[in-house]
């Protein structure tokens, strides 16, 4: 469950949240609970019209195993 003030977009192995700067601790908490569920961090954070957004990726055990 995720705070009122935080959105998040969910896909099947890629995952945006998002939330107003003033709300930082709510985006941190959402951040910390999508990490306990398996999905990491892909890159630092990025702030755009007063919002602040954070990309998470996460493969599955099929994703993983597949070679370029």
């Amino acid at each position: 469950n995720f705070s009122q003030h935080v959105k998040v977009d969910i896909g099947k192995s890629y995952c945006i949240i998002s939330c107003s700067k003033h709300r930082i601790p709510d985006l941190v908490n959402a951040i910390d609970n999508m990490v306990e569920k398996g999905w990491s961090i892909t890159s630092g954070l990025t702030s755009d019209d007063g919002l602040v957004f954070q990309a998470l990726t996460k493969f599955s055990s099929d994703q993983k195993n597949y070679k370029i």
